[in-house]
């Protein structure tokens, strides 16, 4: 009697787990597809000093306000030159071709580009993104290019970071010319898909 690998065995197992009786086909069942991307604001407010990525994107998945039905969670912040908010789609396996909607189902763009402006068609308050009008946000410079001022790589207090404004449609909606202390505190904003 041949031994069978235990991976082989497990993956025959499967297969016939998935086995279509009726049509004698396999269904291969793979993720979901992403059609949309929520962009939302986290419940409190931050220094600087937020843990980096990995910090950030806790927050996001710890935020009350978070939508219940996702289940990944990034923060909306560039934290160095190689994992900026341009390039969220690409580091975060989503696809930049869907569109970007508030909670409330409020479209802020129709593709990560749109959104990459800018400027943007609305402001973050107008299609319910920021509840508050006219507050600041950590972005940590510019949509899609390097960023700055980012607070350390958003771990620290000692230095400025960059700031995005709720209210603004121009490119002062993530980033304002003015940096801020790192131990101010302002508000996060989120991605869930």
């Amino acid at each position: 009697m041949k031994k069978i690998p235990v991976l082989v065995a497990i993956v025959l197992l499967v297969l016939s787990a998935c086995k279509d009786a009726s049509q004698g086909t396999i269904t291969i069942v793979g993720k979901p597809e992403i059609t949309e991307v929520i962009l939302y604001e986290h419940d409190s407010t931050f220094d600087g000093s937020l843990g980096g990525r990995p910090g950030v994107n806790a927050l996001c998945q710890s935020s009350g306000n978070k939508p219940n039905d996702r289940n990944n969670f990034i923060g909306f912040i560039s934290i160095d030159s190689t994992d900026t908010i341009g390039n969220l789609p690409m580091k975060n396996d989503f696809p930049g071709t869907v569109t970007i909607k508030s909670k409330t189902g409020k479209i802020v763009a129709n593709s990560w580009s749109e959104l990459m402006g800018p400027p943007i068609s609305f402001s973050l308050v107008d299609q319910d993104v920021i509840a508050v009008s006219a507050v600041e946000w950590w972005s940590g410079g510019k949509n899609g290019t390097s960023p700055t001022n980012t607070c350390n790589g958003f771990t620290g207090t000692a230095s400025t970071g960059t700031a995005g404004f709720s209210h603004m449609t121009d490119n002062t909606w993530v980033e304002i010319v003015t940096t801020y202390p790192c131990t101010n505190f302002l508000r996060i904003l989120c991605l869930a898909y």
